[in-house]
Parts: C-alpha cells; structure tokens; sequence
C-alpha cells in the first residue's frame, strides 16, 4: 500500500512540475512574442498590399478597357 501511494505522491509531483509556470514560462513568452511580430508584419504587409491595390485600382479605372 505504501509503495502504490509513493508512486502516486511522486506522479502528482512531476505533474505540478510541469503546470509550474515558472519552469516553461520564458520559453512560451518568447514563443508567444515571435508569434506577435510574425502576426504584426503580416498585417502589415497586407495594409500595404491594401494601398497599393487602390491606388492601381484608381489608375486603370481611367485606362478603358478592349474587347479582344
């Protein structure tokens, strides 16, 4: 019986261990801060895509268009 509840007692330690934030934390922060800066330059990039997009949108608006 005093072997079952050791082996529960050193499983519920390793298991607090890991939820420990301070173990994992700095790895994550620095994950979740890479995450941003990728997700900030994406957007970005895509409000200038946006702008270009609109300004030759308003250039050809002027230029007809053939039928072939």
């Amino acid at each position: 019986m005093e072997e079952r509840y050791v082996q529960y007692l050193e499983k519920a330690k390793m298991v607090l261990r890991q939820m420990d934030p301070r173990n994992s934390n700095s790895i994550s922060h620095q994950e979740i801060q890479l995450l941003r800066k990728q997700l900030d330059e994406k957007d970005r990039r895509i409000k200038d895509l946006e702008v270009t997009k609109r300004k030759f949108s308003f250039l050809f608006s002027f230029i007809p268009i053939e039928r072939i």
